[in-house]
């Protein structure tokens, strides 16, 4: 059975209604006695008025009014005997439902009981077989909205439903918004929340594929060259040694293309989370500045520090002090690796606004003919970029591990300055 949905909130309205109906039938409304009854009262008149009528004629009216008085006090306000003044028409009190009558100078009335009589258990059962008439003028009305309701909750579920059944097909591209109009409400929200889990899915999806794309593209290279030596040993085996060496070469490639896999998918995994510590990040970024000083000897790159005088306490900083010496010395020899004779690379670290600030500039080419952010995806390179692109896009993922964060942006006339922060870590807390 379709439109289940639609099926129970409809006639659940329809029972919610049709009760509230009933009770308020129940409760406010008497309806008027059948035609049938309404004839018995006017014929019970025209006998009453005529027996007064016969008395005042033959006994006289005050003869009539004793016996009246004996009658019972509900019948005693029916009847009326008063003097007919002359040249005036004795009428009664309701031209429409009421009885009058002249006799021997005197005018007989006969009012008529009302047709409402007290409501007790039994009638106000039997009344809900005599409903108002605008009671079905109600209930046409309550039915047309309830139905308009249902439907528009019942569509607006519908559509979600078909939403997930496309995603789970494989067609990351389904997005619900802008099938829900101008909807402002629950389920509008729970279309936004899915759109967002689409978005996030596709983007992973395509960052698997990307990655599959070029770690097969990085991994064949290598591969190829190791195949390439052992072709040209088997044809001149006095080339051992050179073939061996290119052999081993290739092989920590790869090493070191895996090992870096390995941690990007430590973090995008948010493994990287777990593994957190204190540590001075001072202490690190003078480790990494001795490890980059010879890289820079060498190339003649100057490499300047500058560093806020610490007290007692150091530059404590909280998360994984592995993976950000890694990622430190990634961005630092990056700055190296575009850097020209007798150019400078600066770092400062200092705290700004209860964080750690530290900034790392070069004078090289910056980031040209490629959007900046893009360079902190996998397999991405800059400028004249060798290596896997592997560096930045570890170093943005084990920052941000951290509560940290990174930016980056070129510099003016030349250069790149990349602005790392990372939360001061208090022994209060």
């Amino acid at each position: 059975m379709k439109h289940r949905l639609f099926w129970k909130i409809w006639l659940s309205y329809v029972v919610a209604f049709v009760a509230l109906s009933a009770a308020s039938s129940i409760i406010w409304f008497r309806p008027p006695e059948p035609a049938q009854t309404a004839y018995a009262n006017f014929m019970l008149g025209q006998s009453i008025l005529s027996n007064v009528a016969d008395t005042v004629r033959a006994e006289g009216a005050a003869s009539a009014r004793r016996k009246i008085d004996a009658w019972p006090a509900e019948a005693r306000k029916l009847v009326s005997i008063k003097p007919q003044a002359p040249g005036r028409q004795c009428d009664p009190f309701n031209v429409k439902e009421d009885l009058a009558v002249s006799v021997e100078g005197y005018c007989l009335r006969y009012r008529h009981p009302p047709n409402r009589i007290p409501l007790t258990w039994w009638s106000a059962i039997t009344d809900m077989f005599y409903p108002p008439k605008h009671l079905f003028v109600d209930l046409a009305v309550g039915l047309a909205f309830s139905m308009m309701l249902a439907n528009y909750l019942a569509r607006s579920i519908t559509r979600l439903r078909l939403g997930f059944e496309q995603l789970a097909l494989g067609k990351l591209d389904t997005r619900l918004v802008p099938s829900m109009g101008r909807q402002r409400n629950e389920i509008a929200d729970l279309a936004r929340d899915f759109d967002a889990m689409a978005s996030r899915l596709q983007a992973l999806v395509e960052l698997r594929d990307r990655l599959l794309h070029d770690v097969s593209h990085e991994v064949r290279s290598p591969l190829a060259r190791m195949r390439l030596a052992g072709n040209l040993l088997r044809r001149n085996p006095s080339r051992l040694e050179a073939s061996l060496d290119r052999i081993e070469a290739e092989t920590d490639r790869i090493d070191r293309l895996v090992g870096e896999l390995l941690t990007l998918a430590r973090l995008e995994s948010g493994s990287g989370h777990q593994d957190t510590e204190v540590f001075d990040l001072a202490a690190i970024l003078q480790l990494v500045i001795a490890d980059a000083a010879f890289e820079a000897f060498d190339r003649g790159v100057g490499v300047s520090v500058v560093m806020p005088v610490l007290g007692p306490a150091g530059c404590l900083t909280r998360g994984s002090g592995e993976l950000i010496h890694r990622a430190i010395e990634n961005i630092l020899r990056n700055a190296l690796k575009f850097s020209q004779t007798n150019q400078e690379v600066k770092v400062v670290l200092a705290e700004d606004q209860g964080r750690w600030m530290m900034t790392i500039e070069d004078q090289g080419p910056g980031i040209v003919n490629l959007p900046i952010a893009d360079v902190l995806q996998p397999f991405v390179r800059g400028t004249a970029g060798t290596g896997y692109g592997l560096g930045l896009a570890i170093a943005h993922r084990a920052i941000t591990a951290c509560g940290g964060s990174l930016q980056i942006e070129n510099r003016q006339p030349a250069g790149l300055r990349v602005a790392l922060s990372f939360p001061i870590y208090s022994h209060e807390l």
